[in-house]
């Protein structure tokens, strides 16, 4: 099983994100501020706490594809 580096993760973790119906997007925006907000971002980190989850849609770049012996699986 190939590892993730942590950009993919990020990506899926934005992907989730713009799944979301807007009503759920609207509950992530509003802890913005919050204790609970400050919190969670004290446990997810703050490379995922500064997300712009504020955007109505986050792109993320897909990694570049391996070469050369890094290639193999």
């Amino acid at each position: 099983m190939a590892e993730k580096t942590y950009a993919q993760y990020l990506g899926e973790v934005s992907n989730r994100f713009n799944s979301l119906e807007e009503e759920q997007k609207d509950v992530i925006r509003s802890l913005e501020g919050t204790t609970e907000g400050a919190v969670l971002s004290q446990v997810l980190g703050q490379d995922l706490a500064s997300m712009d989850m504020y955007n109505e849609e986050i792109v993320v770049d897909e990694p570049a594809p391996r070469r050369g012996l890094a290639a193999r699986k």
